[in-house]
């Protein structure tokens, strides 16, 4: 989980609104976030022939997106309302928006366990 951390602090944000990600904020389906070296690019991307969406971490100049890394493998998101947030103790928490988080950086093995 420290690496993702690490990896996060060297992004910036593309959008035209949001340059950074700091506590209680969030990345929505059509923003990403491009490394410092502009090598790296987190955002939500779906694989050829499927409407699924992935968060994921890919080669922004190499090819058409080598994904190295992807969030919620195991519960895709099945549309365009995915959103990640970055809780203010430092948690990333990827949902599709309107329901419960798929993924978790604190339990990044499948979904957030229900708390009682």
């Amino acid at each position: 989980m420290g690496w993702l951390l690490i990896l996060l602090t060297l992004f910036r944000v593309t959008s035209c609104a949001v340059n950074s990600i700091s506590a209680d904020q969030s990345i929505r389906d059509d923003e990403t976030i491009v490394s410092a070296n502009e090598m790296f690019e987190l955002g939500f991307f779906s694989p050829r022939n499927s409407w699924d969406r992935f968060l994921g971490i890919w080669y922004k100049k190499i090819g058409s997106g080598t994904v190295v890394w992807v969030a919620n493998r195991q519960a895709p998101i099945a549309n365009s309302t995915g959103v990640l947030k970055l809780t203010t103790e430092g948690i990333l928490i990827l949902s599709n928006g309107t329901g419960p988080a798929v993924w978790s950086s604190s339990n990044s093995s499948g979904p957030p366990k229900s708390s009682p």
